[in-house]
């Protein structure tokens, strides 16, 4: 009996990892010609449209979309292309792979708990249960802390490119030229960003509505802010230079503060670990010998 178990967990193992590794084949397989030309269309997303455009080939669902189409309910997944969206993934091939992965993972938490806690009981169940669960909400985590990460360098990177832009304006070039002089010459995500407003921009969308839709599709306040104050400068006529100008000196007065908040929780984070790690080390030092002297002393009356 207890072989023929052996025998059945080897042959699960087995059987996921082979499954396992032909579903990760055809995730990360290089994509088609109408894959590319899906992506070069995704670029212009409409303020009033939905930001997952289908692509230009006709879809074939396979059956891990089957699956998570069955598996993950409507609200979840406009949660889901929300986060994606914050990530800088908005074509509708990201939000594919995304559903893929979860279901990948759900299956390989659960074949990894039926091998690992095969005779474990109840208790075995709870933690099957468990590694699915896991397996399924990891990719969620992982998109998640991908996105804050993004968001982050937004932060790093705004008052730099606020004063380019107040450089060119300055300078005699008009809002447009001077955001195609901040993609070209800063790098990562919001370079990323003003190069996706000048392309929708080319394709026919208005200034304001462009700088809207990057305000939506980036879950970032100061960002917000900016772009708020921009439209608000254009609707009224006020010269951008100035604008531009005032808000580099509050966005590095933000970043300054930032800065110095992060400092002073130092002390508190590096608190537990000092008292984990290096106190009872050094109670050992002082206090050792004297509980020594203090146990001889007691134990020879």
């Amino acid at each position: 009996m207890e072989m023929s178990a052996w025998v059945l967990a080897l042959v699960t193992f087995v059987s996921s990892g082979a499954f396992t590794w032909v579903v990760l084949a055809r995730l990360f397989r290089e994509k088609s010609a109408s894959d590319a030309l899906s992506d070069v269309l995704d670029v212009y997303v409409p303020r009033t449209g939905e930001p997952f455009v289908p692509t230009v080939a006709p879809f074939r669902p396979n059956l891990l979309d089957k699956i998570g189409h069955n598996l993950i309910p409507t609200r979840y997944a406009n949660t889901m292309k929300s986060r994606l969206v914050s990530t800088g993934k908005q074509d509708i091939s990201a939000y594919r792979n995304l559903v893929r992965r979860k279901v990948v993972g759900a299956f390989s938490g659960l074949a990894y708990g039926m091998v690992t806690q095969f005779d474990a009981g109840p208790r075995g169940v709870l933690m099957i249960a468990a590694f699915t669960l896991l397996g399924y909400f990891l990719p969620d985590v992982l998109t998640y802390n991908t996105g804050t990460k993004r968001s982050l360098e937004i932060d790093k990177t705004l008052p730099d490119a606020i004063d380019i832009l107040n450089l060119c304006v300055e300078s005699g070039l008009t809002f447009q030229s001077a955001m195609s002089q901040v993609a070209s010459i800063l790098k990562g995500p919001l370079a990323q960003e003003f190069a996706r407003v000048l392309r929708q921009m080319q394709l026919g969308q208005t200034m304001i509505d462009s700088l809207q839709d990057m305000s939506d599709r980036n879950n970032n306040a100061d960002l917000e802010r900016f772009v708020s104050v921009l439209v608000q400068a254009e609707r009224l006529g006020i010269p951008m230079a100035g604008v531009l100008r005032e808000q580099s000196t509050e966005m590095r007065m933000k970043r300054r503060d930032r800065a110095r908040e992060q400092a002073q929780k130092v002390p508190v984070k590096i608190l537990m670990p000092v008292m984990l790690c290096f106190l009872p080390g050094i109670f050992i030092i002082i206090l050792g010998p004297a509980v020594v002297s203090i146990i001889r002393a007691f134990s020879g009356l």
